[in-house]
This record gives C-alpha cells, sequence and structure tokens, in this order.
C-alpha cells in the first residue's frame, strides 16, 4: 500500500531510488518525534517494517502493528508482509499463521487473496491439501483482474482435485 504521510511518502521513494540509509534515517526521526498515540504512529512502523536492512528488525516492526495497533488500517498490510517474509524464509508454520490471522481478525480485506496464495503453498509444504486447496480456491476467488497472479495461482490449482470430480462410494 502507498503511504499517506508526506515524510513517509518521501523515505519510500529514497529507499527505491537506492538511498535506504536516507530512508531508514527520515522513518527513526519520525518514529522518535511521534507519540505513540498518533495515527501516524502504526504507518511509520509498517513503513520501517518494510524499509527494514534486517530481517528481524523488519518482522518486529510489522508485529508491533499486529499486536499494538490492530485497529489501523496498516494492521492488514503488515500481516501480508510477515506472511510473504515467513513463507520467503521457508517458514511454513509462521507463513500458516500469519495468513490466518488476516483472514480471521481482517475477513474483508482486499490483501485476503494475497496471503491465502503462500499460506496455501505452506500448507501444501506441510502435507496438508485439503487446507491448501482452500486457501488456492480462495486466492483464485480474489485475484480479481489480476492476469499475473490468477497465473500464478492457477498453477498450483492444478493439484487440487474439484470436489465434484470425486467419485462417490
Amino acid at each position: 500500500s502507498a503511504q499517506s504521510d508526506p515524510l513517509l511518502q518521501a523515505a519510500v521513494e529514497l529507499a527505491q531510488s537506492g538511498r535506504q540509509d536516507s530512508a531508514l534515517a527520515v522513518v527513526r526521526r519520525l518514529l522518535a518525534a511521534l507519540p505513540p498515540t498518533d495515527s501516524v504512529y502504526p504507518e511509520a512502523l509498517y513503513t520501517a517494517g518494510i524499509l527494514a536492512r534486517d530481517v528481524q528488525a523488519g518482522a518486529t516492526n510489522l508485529q508491533r502493528v499486529v499486536v499494538e495497533y490492530g485497529w489501523s488500517p496498516w494492521a492488514d498490510d503488515a500481516l501480508l508482509w510477515l506472511t510473504q517474509l515467513h513463507f520467503a524464509q521457508g517458514d511454513d508454520a509462521a507463513t500458516v499463521q500469519s495468513a490466518e490471522r488476516l483472514r480471521r481478525d481482517y475477513p474483508d480485506s482486499p490483501l485476503k487473496a494475497r496471503a491465502d496464495f503462500p499460506a496455501a503453498r505452506a500448507y501444501f509444504n506441510l502435507r496438508d491439501e485439503a487446507h491448501g486447496c482452500a486457501l488456492i480456491r480462495e486466492a483464485l476467488d480474489g485475484a480479481g483482474e489480476d492476469v499475473e497472479f490468477r497465473n500464478q495461482v492457477s498453477f498450483y490449482a492444478a493439484r487440487c482435485v474439484p470436489a465434484s470430480s470425486v467419485a462417490a462410494p
């Protein structure tokens, strides 16, 4: 998601132009200046999480958004990032846990399908085809007009047998 605070937008632009240290400095200064009760604080934590050089620091900031600012519009974004981060690290259990929390706590989130996909793949890695296939179907349903995402999910959908094609006993 795009940052709404101008300083945070500038930090992201700095990072995108290769000036990671400057971007992180902007975010750190903002976090130091804001009281934790300020509505921009969770957005700044989220931005610190996605810009972090260190995986653990990034995960910690994202987790803080989820735990301390669950009411924030950044909480579902943080859970999506955590889901993707855990999947990239090969932590299937944490991938599933983050995605399931997003599904449970933010059932109407437009990001749910994006979290369903790595969670489905993690379920497949955990040998839980039933949960994996259920999430693949939901990811396909939530893909909308994103053809590239739909194609990625469809590749994995091929391993799921439609319920209608299972022979009755």
